[in-house]
């Protein structure tokens, strides 16, 4: 199995409150993820207080969207895929609102590994996200992008 880490920071953000953010690079699915996964939720929930405005798990997850682990995240029905919020607010419906059983198809051409997942009983909304670290915007960094996010209160 691969050495794998997660960081961990409590960030309080003026007129919001504290935001859990979680950096994590998760394994593939065969090497290890729903295990990963499964510690990095229970350690995000085991720091979920009712003072905790929101809990952001961001990083490399080493899974597709539609893929089996992509699947494990939704069907957890705790934590949400931010990026798809902010840019496919209509799809991010039938995902995560609906269950629509056909979404899978709908994500054939997403071929993201990187995420910002935030636990659904956040009081916070994605109102915008873009990639950056690519060849147009900063230049690349590593073989992965990044994604800017905003949110706003509920």
């Amino acid at each position: 199995m691969h050495s794998r880490k997660v960081v961990a920071a409590c960030i309080d953000v003026p007129c919001i409150g504290p935001i859990d953010v979680f950096s994590a690079h998760l394994s593939w699915w065969d090497d290890g993820f729903p295990e990963q996964f499964q510690r990095l939720s229970d350690w995000a929930d085991s720091r979920r207080g009712g003072e905790v405005a929101a809990t952001l798990l961001c990083g490399d997850f080493n899974i597709a969207a539609g893929s089996l682990g992509y699947r494990l995240v939704v069907d957890g029905h705790r934590y949400e895929d931010q990026y798809l919020a902010a840019n496919a607010p209509a799809l991010f419906q039938q995902i995560f609102r609906v269950d629509d059983a056909h979404w899978r198809d709908q994500l054939a051409d997403d071929y993201r590994i990187d995420y910002v997942f935030m636990n659904k009983d956040s009081g916070l909304r994605a109102t915008s996200a873009r990639v950056l670290f690519t060849e147009q915007d900063y230049g690349r960094v590593s073989d992965h992008c990044g994604y800017l996010l905003e949110f706003e209160p509920l």
